[in-house]
């Protein structure tokens, strides 16, 4: 009877020994919630509009301007402060400097003003792609946690629920779904593709300036028309988001994320153009006049341009 009774202390010993352990075990390895680390700082790319605002920078004083590293927003009064702050400064290698609008006495004279064109318009797609890699790696972030069952944070559940928005995901799959929709859309556009774009749809920048990327909308119920952008940085953003989130353009991204680990030996744009004829759906001969545009000088080289600080003069 008393070994009876020992035997039994020594199972519940041992047993309550098991369930200490794994609850400690457990505690280690699936924390309930702990703060936020890093997720790429929350992307504070959350609205352009904000960021302009922060860090605007006057033209004045230009000749003294240098590339810091940091995003620098330009609104230049002529077209000679532009060739200023790009002179001597190859098409591959570009200042962290913006031009958020072209000057009023804009025009294209020579070969150099068409580089200088396109120089401008690398450099606003590097910089969306800095952003858009930054979700990327909040997106990355995001989904360790949720793969290791660690609950997000308030703030980190908003970013999530604003790129679900963002890239039109469907609000009413499961997260798991939604985060591997994201992983398929979230993704850098080709530069070249940008600034081919550009080049169509504005003529160098002769015309519609306001729409840059030639962005069809709804103005009102009875106008589907290019949509207007006070913001080239904007315009651009909105430009890549359109690309990365259409329904029709679903061959293009699947094509580039099969191409994107061969970036730095290929270049990405002139084999991906073709699948974005459904951007600008309305106008039938887009395909033919999109790879025609490519046929201008080393445009297909700009998919390996990249943001270089210079030092100052």
């Amino acid at each position: 009877m008393k070994l009876s009774i020992k035997k039994g202390l020594i199972t519940i010993s041992v047993l309550a020994l098991i369930t200490t352990t794994f609850y400690f075990i457990r505690k280690q390895i699936v924390p309930q919630k702990k703060p936020s680390q890093s997720i790429v700082e929350l992307v504070p790319q959350y609205q352009p509009e904000t960021q302009l605002t922060k860090q605007e920078k006057s033209i004045q004083g230009f000749q003294q301007l240098t590339d810091t590293g940091k995003p620098q927003i330009i609104h230049p009064k002529s077209q000679a402060e532009v060739e200023h702050i790009y002179k001597n400064i190859t098409m591959l290698e570009i200042p962290h400097i913006f031009i958020d609008s072209l000057p009023p006495d804009w025009q294209i004279r020579s070969t150099a003003d068409k580089t200088l064109f396109m120089k401008i318009i690398t450099a606003l797609i590097l910089h969306t792609n800095e952003k858009i890699q930054a979700e990327k790696l909040a997106l990355q972030q995001l989904q360790e946690k949720h793969l290791r069952q660690i609950e997000w944070t308030q703030e980190e559940t908003d970013l999530f629920n604003h790129l679900v928005k963002k890239y039109d995901v469907f609000l009413t799959k499961k997260r798991d779904n939604q985060l591997k929709d994201l992983f398929e859309k979230v993704d850098i556009i080709p530069p070249s593709i940008a600034v081919a774009q550009a080049i169509l749809f504005t003529d160098w920048g002769r015309k519609n300036q306001k729409s840059i990327y030639g962005e069809y909308g709804w103005t009102d119920k009875t106008h589907y028309e290019p949509l207007p952008f006070d913001s080239l940085v904007v315009a651009t953003d909105s430009f890549a988001a359109q690309l990365n989130s259409r329904t029709q353009l679903l061959e293009f991204r699947e094509l580039r994320n099969k191409l994107i680990p061969y970036a730095n030996v290929k270049y990405l744009g002139p084999e991906l153009v073709y699948y974005i004829h459904e951007y600008m759906d309305w106008d039938k001969n887009y395909p033919e006049k999109i790879q025609n545009v490519y046929q201008q000088g080393l445009i297909k080289e700009l998919d390996h341009a990249q943001f270089k600080t210079f030092p100052s003069e």
